[in-house]
């Protein structure tokens, strides 16, 4: 079978890349909105030859894509997984506008509440014992905006936010943010620097649920992709 979707995140994962999109169900232009789909392959993240596209090039957030899939292969805290057929390149067949994501904005009471939990991620309890019809949403956030740290050697970004009346602050996975923030980061000393957005209140996120981090026994939430609809920053 084939799946036609709109990308609308493609996050670094340790080893490849995480990528989903909503599918577009019709002809055309003229499309219905569906389900997310997240294409996976049976063992680890998509590796860069396996997400080709037609014309030789990577897959990008807004491509709308024709993927050959092998069928679902839902879990139980990431139900939209998809197996692709693997070494078939993807069929590119236009980008949209970051503009036209308007639409697609999802409305979620909460993102995956666990009362036993920080809001920055569930616990396998929650996820064993809730049903979880999605694990990604796009929303529209207010009072966004990043703070970059440091975590050892390493530098870290986190997307600060409000949904519903929740504070966020969970990480940020988009390899187009990583390339906006860098030179920007304190290197001098542990102070975080905070970096605020020109249009605060007018990005569309991606949030996607993370598997479990071992070490920790945690699911995090990850802001897996900021799109914003002038197709300036990101």
């Amino acid at each position: 079978m084939n799946k036609r979707l709109v990308v609308l995140t493609k996050s670094d994962k340790v080893g490849g890349w995480c990528i989903a999109g909503r599918e577009l169900i019709g002809e055309s232009l003229d499309y219905n909105l569906g389900n997310w789909i997240r294409p996976v392959v049976a063992d680890g993240p998509i590796g860069n030859h396996q997400c080709v596209l037609n014309d030789s090039s990577s897959v990008q957030v807004l491509d709308i894509v024709e993927i050959p899939m092998a069928g679902p292969r839902p879990i139980k805290h990431q139900p939209e997984n998809y197996l692709i057929k693997e070494d078939v390149p993807w069929k590119k067949l236009g980008t949209m506008s970051p503009s036209a994501l308007r639409s697609f904005i999802e409305r979620p009471d909460s993102l995956w509440w666990d009362p036993s939990a920080f809001p920055e991620y569930v616990t396998p309890h929650y996820v064993s014992n809730t049903l979880i019809n999605q694990s990604l949403y796009i929303i529209k956030p207010d009072n966004l905006f990043l703070n970059l740290y440091r975590y050892g050697e390493r530098n870290r970004t986190k997307a600060i936010f409000t949904h519903n009346g929740q504070s966020y602050q969970l990480q940020v996975t988009d390899p187009r943010v990583k390339s906006f923030t860098a030179g920007k980061f304190n290197t001098t000393s542990a102070t975080d620097v905070k970096i605020d957005l020109p249009n605060q209140n007018d990005y569309f996120i991606c949030i996607s649920l993370a598997g479990l981090f071992e070490q920790q026994r945690k699911h995090y939430k990850l802001v897996a992709s900021i799109i914003d609809p002038t197709g300036k920053l990101f």
